[in-house]
């Protein structure tokens, strides 16, 4: 679902999954002209995805798809 709904207005997309409470994490490297349709959807997210709990935050650098420098 999440795919389905956000894919479009992201420009790439890295997911892996999560530890402790988190299930999964989603990075989307999103466009600046796209930012506010994506958080709109995003923040439709919740409704649809219940009981599980959506957190969006950022925008953030786009550390997530650059190549690990360790």
């Amino acid at each position: 679902m999440i795919r389905r709904l956000m894919t479009p207005l992201a420009r790439d997309e890295h997911a892996q999954a999560g530890d402790g409470r988190l299930r999964l994490t989603v990075f989307h490297l999103v466009g600046n002209d796209d930012l506010q349709p994506y958080r709109e959807r995003a923040a439709a997210l919740q409704s649809q995805l219940q009981p599980l709990e959506v957190v969006v935050t950022g925008p953030w650098p786009a550390f997530a798809f650059s190549p690990d420098l360790t």
